[in-house]
């Protein structure tokens, strides 16, 4: 929460993460809210630590999370280890789901982190955020009005002319 969060939240990508503790609908069924966040999500980003393998709500969103990867055509769930893990401490499905995907690690020593090398692995795997796909809308849009030709007295008066005569019986 206080490291991955702002690292992917602050970032220039402006993702925005769907964490329970802000997200999910006060008095609403827990696994109602789960199921919501994933379908709302176009990525999951499981995080893989030992908090995750002691929290059984984790278990219930990885099931869940697991379930829309297998029926989704792209990788729509991606994995980062975040500190230090035995293998024989993963759950079987996860452990052979890390055997066979490539996923991403956090280093388990602060000082090994080369923040830049991991924040492109991890925009390229979670793909361009809606922040960015808006800017990019916002300045096609703004290079469309820019390039468009103004229209001049004569054209204007010439188009409401032609409008007007062709909602006239007799130019029908």
């Amino acid at each position: 929460m206080n490291i991955l969060a702002p690292f992917i939240e602050d970032g220039p990508e402006k993702y925005k993460a769907y964490i329970h503790e802000r997200a999910f609908t006060l008095g609403c069924n827990i696994d109602t809210n789960i199921v919501e966040a994933i379908e709302k999500s176009r990525r999951s980003l499981l995080v893989v630590s030992q908090a995750f393998l002691a929290s059984e709500f984790c278990k219930k969103e990885y099931d869940m999370v697991t379930h829309r990867a297998f029926e989704s055509n792209h990788a729509y769930m991606v994995i980062l280890r975040f500190g230090p893990l035995r293998k024989e401490s993963l759950p079987r499905p996860l452990r052979l789901y890390m055997s066979t995907k490539t996923y991403l690690e956090w280093p388990d020593d602060p000082s090994q982190l080369d923040a830049l090398e991991v924040r492109k692995r991890l925009v390229k795997a979670l793909g361009r955020s809606l922040y960015e796909q808006e800017q990019k809308q916002t300045c096609q849009e703004q290079t469309k009005e820019k390039h468009q030709p103004e229209k001049n007295e004569a054209t204007h008066r010439l188009t409401e002319c032609f409008s007007y005569r062709s909602q006239d019986p007799l130019y029908t």
